[in-house]
């Protein structure tokens, strides 16, 4: 831009004011935004480059600079826990695009820690942590176990079935399918960050996913219904 026009006059006396009597107008504004997006180097030297590589470079830092503030969001939050082991970065995530409704919404809450689990639910009544039990493991086995989102996808007997079925569709999808339990356990609530599998082979293996979620909470959601009958 030239500097006679009229926006460039404008844009160099409000910056001048700016510097010199750190009077706030929207050039403080701007300097201030730049700052927070990390391009404190760009209001210093003005240089912007073209048009298209400026905005994918702004674009590039904000997504940054958002990420950045949820992750210490999130590191705040016990209930967020396993939400901070299966998503580092801000995107939509591909299990969101499956017509499953109950299953996505029952992923999507042991995910988030939202979830009728002994392992949120006891946090409501300030319960200690190991007395937030499974009650069918306790009622079955008389096993004395934390009803977390790990036990609950990857443990517990009550679920074997699902599980079992969940296994087998998974290796009929993915010849590679892992053995390791915490890969596993990651993979099912939608993290393939260190998977080898393809774009086809994720959304197959989600879709199984989300249906062994929404079976195994199904069968959980009768057994307590029956037992408090």
């Amino acid at each position: 831009m030239t500097e006679d026009r009229l926006v460039r006059r404008m844009y160099l006396y409000s910056r001048k004011i700016n510097n010199e009597t750190q009077h706030q107008n929207w050039c403080s504004h701007t300097e201030a935004l730049l700052k927070e997006i990390g391009l404190t180097n760009v209001w210093e030297s003005e240089n912007l480059g073209s048009k298209g590589v400026w905005e994918t470079r702004v674009r590039d830092h904000i997504q940054k600079a958002q990420e950045k503030q949820w992750l210490a969001a999130a590191k705040k939050s016990k209930k967020l826990k396993v939400y901070r082991k299966v998503k580092s970065s801000l995107v939509r995530e591909e299990y969101l695009m499956h017509k499953n409704v109950n299953g996505r919404t029952a992923l999507a809450r042991i995910r988030s820690g939202e979830h009728c689990l002994a392992i949120n639910t006891g946090r409501w009544s300030g319960e200690e942590r190991s007395n937030r039990v499974c009650n069918w493991c306790l009622g079955q086995t008389d096993n004395w176990v934390v009803e977390d989102e790990r036990h609950f996808m990857m443990q517990c007997p009550a679920y074997e079935d699902e599980r079992k079925e969940m296994r087998r569709k998974r290796q009929q999808v993915y010849k590679e399918e892992t053995d390791d339990t915490d890969v596993l356990f990651r993979e099912v609530l939608g993290d393939y960050s260190t998977s080898k599998a393809g774009r086809e082979e994720i959304t197959q293996l989600n879709k199984i996913s989300l249906a062994f979620t929404e079976q195994a909470m199904k069968k959980r959601n009768k057994h307590y219904q029956e037992m408090w009958e």
